[in-house]
């Protein structure tokens, strides 16, 4: 089984790329979904999530607030770091039982789309590595569009992650996600064909 893992800075495209990858034959483990599993009502993630940022972070029927959690994770990068220190373990070993469980089921390509590739250490499960890339303005728009936050919050969590230039060193391709779809898509089948060359005609 290829693993591919798909990466990229917040409205880059990364989604768009990873519906095309799917289109060719690829499971995907969507690691958004994956956060948001781990973060249930109720799970021990969330309880170590509000011993660390406060239990106002909870709704009153105890499901997590995002958007609080997020104004205060984000407000640093130490604060960053801890809510990454308690999520990422979990989540990496739901990534696991999710890739075993592919395994078993013989899937032959998977997309691990994960926002926190490498924050996340996620890379260790990975064959390749694509990342998806497109310049500030152009994402941060994207974000006001599909999110509808403040502005000031936005910046700052596009300020905590990886630079364009430490993910680019780190990918063994990129894609950019700011030219229009039918040019998306030809970089989309370049990576595809060689990455997976050997899967074009058995998925």
């Amino acid at each position: 089984m290829v693993v591919i893992g798909l990466t990229g800075q917040s409205g880059a495209g990364k989604s768009t790329v990873c519906r095309m990858l799917e289109q060719r034959g690829c499971a995907v483990l969507d690691c958004d979904r994956i956060a948001r599993s781990v973060t249930e009502k109720g799970s021990v993630c969330l309880k170590e999530l509000c011993r660390a940022f406060g239990a106002d972070i909870l709704e009153e029927n105890g499901e997590l607030n995002r958007r609080k959690l997020a104004g205060r994770a984000f407000s640093s990068r130490a604060m960053t770091d801890r809510l990454n220190a308690i999520t990422h373990p979990y989540i990496r070993e739901k990534i696991e039982d999710e890739l075993c469980r592919l395994r078993r089921a013989g899937t032959t390509a998977v997309i691990l789309d994960a926002p926190q590739l490498f924050e996340a250490g996620c890379e260790r499960y990975c064959d390749r590595i694509c990342v998806v890339t497109a310049p500030w303005e152009v994402r941060l728009q994207r974000l006001q569009e599909r999110d509808r936050l403040p502005r000031d919050l936005l910046e700052k969590r596009m300020r905590a992650q990886l630079s364009e230039e430490e993910l680019r060193k780190r990918a063994h391709q990129w894609i950019d996600g700011s030219l229009p779809l039918p040019e998306v898509e030809k970089q989309v089948e370049q990576c595809w064909q060689s990455f997976c060359p050997q899967k074009t005609d058995s998925l």
